[in-house]
């Protein structure tokens, strides 16, 4: 039986809401570490402060990459945007979030096929295309491709955008928002607001198919 419109629209703010508590526990777990931290530094000489620093930024980003492959969607792009910019955080945090540029975990083709139908007009992909693979070729943040056969003969590259990303794009930017006006009250400025900003600009470009 199918659920009727309020019944989803229930579902999505439910969604919504454990994705958004899933966010602030693994930031308070990332701020209290550093708080801890900050204590512990003050009963050891420097080189050893050194390495409990070091080891802090590589448990935290090791959370940070865990709730960013977990949740996918704008944080996937966060994560892939700070691991390139290097003059933002610390290396021993930014190298933990470089395996986000090697690859991007697909979703099964049975979640995508529901947006593809809707831009297909309902049809299914073997009523439009001579050929379809629904094993991706390539993912990202938002999306992920497909190669297909026209019934003229052409191959193509066909761009799937994810079920409900846009909900969860504008979900997240103001999750992240909120984020940074907490961390960068409590932890040193490594550049939250542009972070910020390019996020913004990056996600809009991509979401315009």
């Amino acid at each position: 039986m199918a659920s009727s419109p309020v019944a989803l629209k229930v579902a999505a703010r439910r969604k919504r809401a454990r994705r958004l508590l899933y966010v602030y526990r693994v930031m308070a777990q990332v701020v209290l570490s550093y708080a801890f931290l900050a204590m512990r530094r003050r009963f050891h000489g420097q080189a050893h402060g050194v390495r409990l620093v070091e080891s802090a930024h590589r448990r935290n980003a090791r959370r940070v990459l865990g709730a960013m492959v977990a949740l996918q969607g704008l944080f996937i792009k966060v994560g892939q945007l700070i691991s390139v910019m290097a003059n933002l955080l610390p290396d021993a945090f930014r190298k933990e979030l470089e395996t986000l540029q090697d690859s991007v975990p697909p979703r099964p083709f049975s979640e995508v096929e529901v947006r593809l139908r809707e831009e297909l007009g309902g049809r299914a992909p073997h009523e439009v295309f001579a050929e379809f693979d629904p094993n991706p070729v390539a993912s990202a943040s938002i999306g992920q491709v497909h190669v297909a056969r026209l019934r003229t003969g052409e191959k193509v590259a066909v761009k799937i955008q994810y079920p409900g990303i846009e909900s969860i794009v504008a979900t997240d930017l103001r999750a992240l928002r909120r984020i940074i006006k907490v961390v960068s009250r409590l932890l040193p400025d490594w550049g939250w607001n542009a972070i910020h900003a390019e996020v913004q600009r990056m996600v809009r470009a991509e979401l315009d198919y």
